[in-house]
Order: structure tokens, then sequence, then C-alpha cells
């Protein structure tokens, strides 16, 4: 009962990931030169139904696969958002720098005798 609950817990958390990385995925399609973020953390109701019908240790052991197997693919979504998060870091401090330029000869035309 308590492995269920966990499951339960853990499924939901990954249904609001995916629903997080999905509008990261839409906000991104607005950059230029982004790569698209195609990752998923969903777990799937299989794993439960198999679980609770077929208790047994292969089906243990093929839960723990499936959620070995979902860690890793957590893992992989945090390292891509924490890159993606430096990369637009990086182009914001460029944007920045790019526009003080044009505001320091904006200027330098304007005050011009």
């Amino acid at each position: 009962m308590i492995k269920h609950d966990r499951l339960d817990e853990a499924a939901k958390q990954a249904a609001q990931a995916d629903q997080c990385l999905v509008v990261l995925r839409s906000e991104l399609a607005d950059v230029d030169g982004s790569r698209p973020l195609e990752a998923s953390v969903a777990v799937d109701g299989l794993t439960r139904f198999v679980d609770v019908w077929f208790d047994n240790v292969f089906t243990d052991f093929a839960v723990r696969d499936r959620i070995q197997r979902a860690k890793q693919n957590v893992a992989a979504c945090v390292a891509r958002v924490g890159t993606l998060l430096a990369e637009l870091g990086g182009r914001a401090d460029r944007t920045r720098q790019r526009l003080a330029a044009i505001e320091t000869a904006r200027v330098d035309l304007l005050t011009r005798p």
C-alpha cells in the first residue's frame, strides 16, 4: 500500500513536471536559435496495473527498472533546463551589452557638435 501511494505521488509530480515542460517548450519556441526541449518525465498507469495484478518478484524488478529510467529522465531534464538557463543568461548579458553600446553611440551622435 505504501509503495502504491509513493508511485501515485511520483506519477502526480511527474505529470506536473511534464506540464511545466510543455509551457517551457512553448515559451522557447519564441526564442530564436534555441534548441527544442524534448523531454518527458511521465510515469504511466501500466506500471501500477502490472504491479497490482501480478505482484511478484518479476514485476517488482520491472517496476524498479521503470522507476530507475524515470529518475534518469528527470536528471536529464534537470540538466537540460540548467543548460538552457545558462544559454539564455549568456544571451541576455550579450543583449544588454549591445544595448549599452547602441545607447552610447546614440548619445554620442546626439551630442556631437
